[in-house]
């Protein structure tokens, strides 16, 4: 006899009856879960669910109020709404159950009034009849507390409206002291007006993509206007958070909208490697049926099968490909992955970064010649952009060229560490193919191969390309001619135009020079030069450089840097300086003789030979070449070169001071960015949004605008932040004292002059006004004579020249009278003085203790508190200008430098260095010790070695080092210390390189003088060290290779 058949989902949702009923309110909201996805009807489901989740929420907030960890709850008491409006919903009236449970969730959130709409709407339902007399006691109990809680609510409002002016006077100043509480800041964020709240979450979710969720949190009028906004939800970051799958469905329903799922506003997908790969395959059913939509898609793991199985050749509008594998023992195989996301049809992909992959077919190696995409013709028929980092392949040559043929709009390539294993042969030795690969658009091309391995042949495959538009070229050339590489006939018609050359351990025809000479003198336009580790490069090959031949040889050269070149001596580069740079210029010793060599300029100016807009004269034009002033060399970088000292003046003051670093010009198309400029930049700064205006005028010029307006607004943003953080910071005491956003005003107004200085006499007024406000009355008044006397100026409106002419005369006024400026004033004529304003501020009495403190307590004070906190020297610095003043006149306290995470660690390096030096001009510093945490962004090449060439005129006097560092070894700072550390004592080097086998990135220890004896400590932890081979003799007479370990 056969019985009822069981109900769907009965044994979940007894299980998790029973887990409930022991108080396990996670596994019991897992359970309800389950039985609710199978297929359970019971309408106490979703009220238990709903309970759990509740329970979990209240769990949470105590922890986190009790320890400061763990989540805050604001998640599951989403949850827990959510499950209770199902049930709400579901139940149409029938039960009473949700609405209490409504009410319980609204209670503990502290929103009294509405908890007690539910329970009163529970209690009136005709289904609580049959409540049973215990559960009518727990309502009534309950409609009690919410009553007794919402009449001390209501009375504590009451008395807020009755009090006193005093009472608010004294709250308002007890405010100020201790600064806003979080539910006041809350109350202000809640007042905003929607266009202005998105505009804060659309700048906010750039750098952190998990704002929108957050900021949802805070109060029901901000969650209404973000759910509200698919837009806001299109950006999917997936980590290490709690409760994934929860988050995901919220995120994946708030960007459909209304609309569906046919028009969902998912647009990027994130997944990062803290992200636990243990069930890939849950997210991976929920984000299917949107892969179809997203166009930027970056995933940093270490095996992401799982997960991206789900996506396989479902992403049409894919244009963004990012792919990462982070495991040094495991790579990805190419043929299951990556571009079997892409349909057959599809051809939106425009970018392509893929590191650590390994590319092979079912049979290979030895197996058939694999295509490393289904229909490249169409898939790749829009890529512009290819990156490749350490990755293998296995297969013929030409498959290599199989994404260069069928790309044809490609603009970069980046290939670095690439490995190739041919099976087979025919193009694999000649190196090219018979016709060459034409690319119009290819704009940069840089190939990195690992210099050890022979196997792939990066030079035949850059002489299979055509590129006439080539601006930016990066090549590694071990053993070969050079000048035949440049002489290719690929590469002969981007010569001329050719901005950017790098050349790599490339052997440049020692004894004479002239073959790579004449090989270089095409390149016309070419401003930026560098040779790293190239043979032979010495007095003869830098001959060409100085001579004054007609043609010059590169005539637009604006920066040379040389690195690791062992031949290389500081009197032939001390020549080379000479030829380029003027006199009048070398003799420069400041910034300001830097500024006033300028300014004596600007009535003459003596620009660059060849513009980048002008061609240059031909070579049987003797006149015209006689009249060309010599080229003027702007910036040098030599390092790691033994026979030039670090300490050797060769790199003159004006080479250091001119630029920080030299950068080609950006090869975006004219007119980028502009639309970003004319639709936000420009409305925030005729609003006054200096901030906001700031951040727009920013993306903008690195999108390429190349508005003269936006490089004079955005030095007049930082102009007024500076005004504004000033007059804070002097009126309170506290906070900035604008110096950051002044020496920011100062080098954008200088780019602007220099870019558009001789049509626009708009950046000398500003430059002006900023030397004038730092009471620098010589150079304020010179900027403004020039202003005045600028040929554009004629256009200047009447307004203009009426304010010019008197900020002019104010400045005569105060040279010749010697009287300090007035304070400094922000806003219009309504504001009082600064002084004024300061001595009736709450601020200026809470800073009497510090301004009174002398010298000696001040200093002992930060002498103690350092031990634990060596960036409170900075800090306290920005209190006052009497604290400033102490703390910069001694250099002891600035002995120890600590680079983290925090902003400009550019600038925080040259304020230590400057002031640990004191009053010494000869240059003798103070600094002992050097601290790079974790926090540091190894990553960020440019700001490392920005920091990395200001070390070397310090490192002989360093004692302790230690550095951090999370994924990679600290080459970029290291490399900068060379062989300089004579006085290191301590040394210590971390790093989170977990490979068991040997790597070659392994730490080097030259960074001690060979005859220094100084170290006494020395720390490893996790670092490797590089096997190398030596010859031996064998046992026939032979020599052989012994590998042995270096250290």
């Amino acid at each position: 006899m056969s019985g009822a058949a069981p109900r769907p989902g009965s044994a979940h949702f007894l299980r998790a009856q029973q887990l409930f009923r022991k108080d396990q309110w996670s596994q019991a909201a897992k359970a309800f879960k389950e039985a609710i996805d199978a297929g359970s009807e019971e309408p106490e489901a979703y009220e238990s669910m709903s309970t759990c989740y509740l329970r979990q929420a209240q769990r949470e907030v105590k922890e986190h109020e009790g320890t400061g960890k763990g989540g805050d709850g604001l998640g599951m008491y989403e949850a827990a709404v959510e499950a209770a409006l199902r049930a709400e919903a579901k139940s149409a009236g029938e039960r009473w159950q949700p609405s209490f449970i409504l009410a319980d969730i609204l209670f503990s959130r502290q929103q009294y009034i509405l908890a007690g709409l539910h329970l009163r709407h529970a209690m009136a339902l005709p289904s609580f009849i049959t409540a049973t007399p215990q559960e009518r006691s727990l309502l009534s109990s309950f409609s009690d507390r919410i009553a007794l809680h919402t009449q001390q609510l209501r009375q504590s409002f009451a008395e807020q409206e009755q009090g006193t002016t005093d009472v608010h006077r004294s709250k308002r100043r007890s405010s100020e002291r201790a600064g806003p509480e979080l539910d006041r800041s809350a109350s202000v964020i809640s007042k905003l007006s929607p266009d202005i709240l998105l505009r804060v979450v659309e700048v906010g979710r750039v750098d952190d993509p998990g704002l929108p969720e957050r900021l949802s949190g805070v109060c029901r009028r901000i969650r209404q206007i973000l759910v509200g906004q698919p837009g806001v939800w299109q950006k999917l970051d997936i980590g290490g958070k709690p409760h994934l799958e929860l988050r995901v469905k919220t995120y994946l329903e708030r960007c459909d909208g209304d609309k569906g799922l046919s028009a969902t506003g998912l647009k990027e997908l994130r997944i990062r490697e803290s992200y636990k790969w243990e069930d890939p395959a849950a997210i991976g059913r929920i984000l299917a049926p949107h892969a179809g939509y997203i166009e930027r898609l970056e995933v940093v793991a270490k095996d992401p099968v799982g997960l991206l199985f789900w996506l396989r050749a479902s992403m049409a509008h894919l244009r963004y490909l990012t792919i990462r594998c982070s495991s040094q023992e495991k790579y990805l195989s190419m043929k299951s992955l990556h571009f079997g996301l892409l349909p057959a049809g599809s051809g939106q992909l425009e970018e392509v970064d893929i590191e650590a992959v390994r590319y092979q077919g079912e049979d290979a190696p030895g197996g058939e010649n694999i295509s490393w995409v289904e229909n490249p013709r169409i898939q790749l028929a829009n890529l512009k952009v290819l990156r490749l980092q350490e990755c293998w392949t296995f297969g013929a040559y030409d498959d290599l060229l199989v994404l260069l043929r069928s790309a044809l709009i490609l603009r970069e390539v980046y290939i670095g560490a690439f490995y190739w294993h041919p099976d087979t042969e025919g193009s694999a030795e000649t190196g090219k193919p018979r016709t060459l690969i034409r690319l119009e658009h290819l704009k940069k091309w840089s190939c990195q191969p690992d210099e050890m391995e022979d196997q792939f042949d990066h030079i035949g495959l850059f002489r299979a390309i055509s590129a006439p538009s080539l601006t930016h070229l990066d090549l590694l050339i071990p053993d070969r001619d050079s000048a035949g590489v440049l002489q290719a006939e690929g590469l002969r018609d981007a010569l001329p135009h050719l901005l950017e050359l790098t050349i790599r351990h490339a052997d440049l025809q020692a004894d004479s020079g002239i073959p790579f000479a004449e090989a270089l003198q095409p390149l016309s336009a070419l401003r930026y030069l560098h040779l790293h580790d190239c043979e032979n490069t010495g007095e003869n090959f830098y001959r060409p450089f100085t001579a004054n031949t007609t043609p010059p040889l590169l005539p637009n050269l604006v920066a040379l840097a040389i690195s690791e070149d062992p031949h290389v001596q500081a009197a032939t580069l001390r020549s080379l300086v000479e030829s380029r740079v003027p006199h009048a210029d070398r003799s420069v010793q400041s910034v300001a003789g830097l500024l006033a060599i300028r300014s004596r300029r600007l009535a003459n100016p003596d620009p660059l030979p060849f513009a980048a807009s002008q061609q240059p004269p031909s070579s049987s034009d003797t006149s015209a070449m006689a009249a060309i002033p010599p080229p003027r060399l702007r910036w040098l970088s030599i390092s790691d070169c033994k026979g030039v000292d670090p300490m050797d003046s060769l790199i003159y003051p004006y080479l250091e001071l001119s630029l920080d670093y030299y950068k080609c010009s950006s090869d975006k198309p004219p007119g980028a960015g502009r639309g970003m400029w004319d639709s936000v930049g420009r409305d925030h700064f005729l609003r006054g949004d200096w901030d906001m205006a700031t951040n727009s005028l920013n993306d903008a010029i690195l999108s390429g605008c190349e508005e003269p307006e936006a490089y004079e607004c955005l030095a007049t943003c930082y102009l007024r932040r500076y005004r504004q953080e000033a007059f804070e910071q002097t009126r309170t005491g506290s906070g900035a004292d604008g110096l950051m956003m002044y020496e920011l005003a100062v080098q954008t107004a200088m780019k602007a002059e220099a870019s558009f200085g001789q049509t626009r006499w708009q950046p000398y007024f500003i430059l002006a006004d900023l030397f004038s406000l730092r009471q620098q009355y010589t150079l304020a008044r010179s900027y403004y004579s020039h202003t005045l006397a600028h040929p554009s100026f004629l256009s200047a409106t009447l307004q203009e020249r009426s304010l010019i002419l008197t900020q002019s005369e104010d400045v005569a006024h105060h040279l010749l009278s010697g009287w300090p400026r007035p304070p400094l004033q922000v806003g219009g004529a309504q504001e009082r003085p600064v002084q004024a304003v300061a001595i009736q501020s709450p601020g200026h009495r809470q800073n009497r203790l510090q301004s009174v403190l002398p010298p000696d307590v001040i200093l002992r004070i930060v002498e103690v508190g350092r031990i634990s906190d060596p960036g409170l020297p900075e800090r306290l610095s920005g209190v006052c200008r009497r604290i400033r003043q102490i703390l910069v006149g001694q250099p002891g306290l600035w002995q120890k430098l600590v680079l983290g995470g925090g902003k400009h660690p550019v600038l925080k390096t040259k304020t230590y260095l400057e002031r640990c030096r004191g009053g010494n001009e000869a240059g003798e510093t103070g600094l002992r010790e050097l601290h790079v945490t974790e926090d540091f962004d190894w990553e960020d090449w440019e700001v490392a070695d920005a920091v990395g060439r200001l070390l070397p005129p310090h490192a002989g006097f360093i004692e302790r080092l230690h550095l951090q560092s999370k994924e990679h070894t600290p080459a970029p700072i290291t490399r900068w210390l060379y062989r300089s550390m004579s006085s290191l004592r301590s040394l210590t080097v971390e790093t989170d390189w977990s490979n068991a086998e040997p790597t070659t990135s392994s730490l080097d220890f030259d960074l001690l003088p060979s005859n220094s004896g100084q170290l006494e400590e020395l720390t490893l932890r996790r670092v490797t060290f590089a096997a190398g081979k030596r010859p031996r003799q064998g046992e026939d007479g032979t020599e052989e290779d012994e590998a042995v370990w270096e250290s």
